[in-house]
Protein backbone atom coordinates (compact mmCIF):
# COMPACT_ATOMS: atom_id res chain seq x y z
CA UNK A 1 0.00 0.00 0.00
CA UNK A 2 2.93 2.32 0.49
CA UNK A 3 4.29 1.73 -2.54
CA UNK A 4 1.34 2.87 -4.20
CA UNK A 5 0.97 5.53 -2.34
CA UNK A 6 4.54 6.62 -3.59
CA UNK A 7 3.78 5.96 -7.27
CA UNK A 8 0.77 8.03 -6.80
CA UNK A 9 2.74 10.97 -5.77
CA UNK A 10 5.25 10.90 -8.04
CA UNK A 11 2.68 10.70 -10.37
CA UNK A 12 1.01 13.34 -10.07
CA UNK A 13 4.33 15.66 -9.11
CA UNK A 14 5.63 14.30 -12.39
CA UNK A 15 2.58 15.48 -14.27
CA UNK A 16 2.82 19.15 -12.26
CA UNK A 17 6.09 19.28 -13.12
CA UNK A 18 5.26 18.64 -16.94
CA UNK A 19 2.18 20.33 -17.53
CA UNK A 20 1.83 23.35 -20.04
CA UNK A 21 2.46 26.63 -17.99
CA UNK A 22 -0.13 29.37 -17.84
CA UNK A 23 -0.18 31.06 -21.28
CA UNK A 24 -2.29 33.71 -19.21
CA UNK A 25 0.56 34.92 -17.23
CA UNK A 26 1.92 37.30 -19.80
CA UNK A 27 5.47 36.40 -18.83
CA UNK A 28 8.67 35.08 -20.62
CA UNK A 29 11.64 33.80 -18.33
CA UNK A 30 14.94 34.75 -20.54
CA UNK A 31 18.43 32.69 -19.27
CA UNK A 32 21.95 34.25 -19.60
CA UNK A 33 25.36 33.30 -20.51
CA UNK A 34 27.62 35.49 -17.97
CA UNK A 35 30.96 36.82 -16.91
CA UNK A 36 32.10 38.85 -14.35
CA UNK A 37 32.75 38.09 -10.56
CA UNK A 38 30.81 37.73 -7.80
CA UNK A 39 31.95 37.08 -3.83
CA UNK A 40 31.71 37.62 -0.08
CA UNK A 41 33.10 36.47 3.02
CA UNK A 42 30.97 34.25 5.02
CA UNK A 43 31.80 34.56 9.05
CA UNK A 44 35.55 35.28 7.96
CA UNK A 45 36.07 32.89 5.06
CA UNK A 46 36.20 34.44 1.48
CA UNK A 47 33.47 32.86 -1.16
CA UNK A 48 34.47 33.33 -4.58
CA UNK A 49 31.67 31.69 -6.50
CA UNK A 50 32.38 30.51 -11.29
CA UNK A 51 28.87 29.88 -12.14
CA UNK A 52 27.01 33.13 -12.35
CA UNK A 53 23.05 32.50 -13.96
CA UNK A 54 21.37 35.72 -14.73
CA UNK A 55 17.57 35.11 -15.48
CA UNK A 56 15.21 38.05 -16.92
CA UNK A 57 12.09 37.70 -16.55
CA UNK A 58 9.65 39.57 -19.00
CA UNK A 59 6.11 40.50 -17.69
CA UNK A 60 3.27 42.31 -19.73
CA UNK A 61 5.63 42.08 -22.34
CA UNK A 62 5.04 44.84 -25.45
CA UNK A 63 2.68 46.95 -23.12
CA UNK A 64 3.20 50.32 -21.36
CA UNK A 65 3.34 48.05 -18.24
CA UNK A 66 5.82 46.00 -19.00
CA UNK A 67 8.74 45.23 -15.80
CA UNK A 68 11.65 43.01 -16.20
CA UNK A 69 13.03 41.16 -13.20
CA UNK A 70 16.69 39.90 -12.86
CA UNK A 71 17.01 36.41 -10.92
CA UNK A 72 20.82 36.40 -10.16
CA UNK A 73 22.16 32.91 -9.13
CA UNK A 74 25.89 32.31 -8.01
CA UNK A 75 27.18 29.20 -7.22
CA UNK A 76 30.27 26.91 -8.22
CA UNK A 77 30.34 23.85 -10.59
CA UNK A 78 32.07 21.80 -8.15
CA UNK A 79 29.76 22.51 -5.10
CA UNK A 80 26.37 23.28 -6.07
CA UNK A 81 24.85 22.73 -2.04
CA UNK A 82 26.06 26.43 -1.50
CA UNK A 83 24.00 28.87 -3.35
CA UNK A 84 23.65 32.77 -3.49
CA UNK A 85 20.20 34.15 -5.14
CA UNK A 86 18.71 37.50 -5.35
CA UNK A 87 16.06 39.55 -7.63
CA UNK A 88 16.40 43.24 -8.66
CA UNK A 89 13.98 45.04 -11.29
CA UNK A 90 16.35 46.02 -14.37
CA UNK A 91 16.92 49.37 -14.22
CA UNK A 92 16.91 50.42 -10.55
CA UNK A 93 19.83 51.75 -8.80
CA UNK A 94 21.19 52.27 -5.13
CA UNK A 95 20.75 50.69 -1.90
CA UNK A 96 17.72 48.55 -1.24
CA UNK A 97 16.68 47.80 -4.54
CA UNK A 98 17.34 43.90 -4.08
CA UNK A 99 14.78 41.86 -3.01
CA UNK A 100 14.58 37.70 -1.95
CA UNK A 101 18.52 37.85 -0.85
CA UNK A 102 18.95 34.11 0.26
CA UNK A 103 22.31 32.06 0.74
CA UNK A 104 21.99 28.26 0.57
CA UNK A 105 25.18 25.65 2.16
CA UNK A 106 25.20 22.63 3.72
CA UNK A 107 21.05 22.29 3.86
CA UNK A 108 20.31 25.60 5.24
CA UNK A 109 18.92 28.58 3.37
CA UNK A 110 19.95 32.20 5.17
CA UNK A 111 17.39 34.99 4.68
CA UNK A 112 18.10 38.99 4.78
CA UNK A 113 15.19 38.92 7.94
CA UNK A 114 15.03 42.70 8.01
CA UNK A 115 17.03 45.13 5.58
CA UNK A 116 18.29 46.97 8.74
CA UNK A 117 20.33 44.04 9.38
CA UNK A 118 21.39 43.52 5.80
CA UNK A 119 22.29 46.28 3.21
CA UNK A 120 22.61 46.08 -0.54
CA UNK A 121 23.57 48.48 -2.59
CA UNK A 122 23.03 48.35 -7.09
CA UNK A 123 25.92 50.72 -8.74
CA UNK A 124 25.06 49.74 -12.53
CA UNK A 125 22.21 47.91 -13.70
CA UNK A 126 21.81 48.86 -17.14
CA UNK A 127 20.01 47.82 -20.65
CA UNK A 128 23.43 47.40 -21.92
CA UNK A 129 23.04 43.85 -19.53
CA UNK A 130 25.08 45.12 -16.70
CA UNK A 131 25.08 44.76 -13.43
CA UNK A 132 27.13 45.76 -10.41
CA UNK A 133 26.90 45.96 -6.48
CA UNK A 134 28.11 44.97 -3.01
CA UNK A 135 26.07 44.01 -0.36
CA UNK A 136 26.75 43.23 3.38
CA UNK A 137 25.01 42.39 7.00
CA UNK A 138 23.50 39.33 9.02
CA UNK A 139 21.03 36.97 7.24
CA UNK A 140 19.39 34.51 9.58
CA UNK A 141 18.57 30.84 9.62
CA UNK A 142 15.10 29.71 11.29
CA UNK A 143 12.84 27.26 11.55
CA UNK A 144 9.07 27.12 9.94
CA UNK A 145 7.34 29.15 12.90
CA UNK A 146 9.97 32.03 13.00
CA UNK A 147 12.84 30.12 15.74
CA UNK A 148 16.25 31.71 14.86
CA UNK A 149 18.00 28.97 14.60
CA UNK A 150 21.49 30.48 13.31
CA UNK A 151 23.12 33.15 11.49
CA UNK A 152 26.16 34.03 8.63
CA UNK A 153 28.02 37.41 8.94
CA UNK A 154 28.51 38.37 4.85
CA UNK A 155 30.95 40.95 4.38
CA UNK A 156 32.65 42.22 1.60
CA UNK A 157 29.75 41.00 -0.70
CA UNK A 158 30.45 42.31 -4.54
CA UNK A 159 28.91 41.02 -7.71
CA UNK A 160 30.28 42.67 -10.98
CA UNK A 161 28.13 40.60 -13.95
CA UNK A 162 27.78 40.87 -17.99
CA UNK A 163 25.01 38.72 -18.97
CA UNK A 164 23.97 37.90 -22.57
CA UNK A 165 19.81 36.57 -22.72
CA UNK A 166 19.63 33.71 -24.95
Amino acid sequence: MKKLFLIAVLSVFTLSVTSCSDDDSGSTNNSSTTTGTFSMKVDGVTKSYNTIVVNDDVYAEGTPDEEHTLSVTASNANNLSEVVYFNVYKGDLGPGVIYNFTYTANGHTYYANSWEDFTTVVQTNSNDNKLKGSFSGVLYYQTMNGEEIGTAGITEGMFDIKYVVE
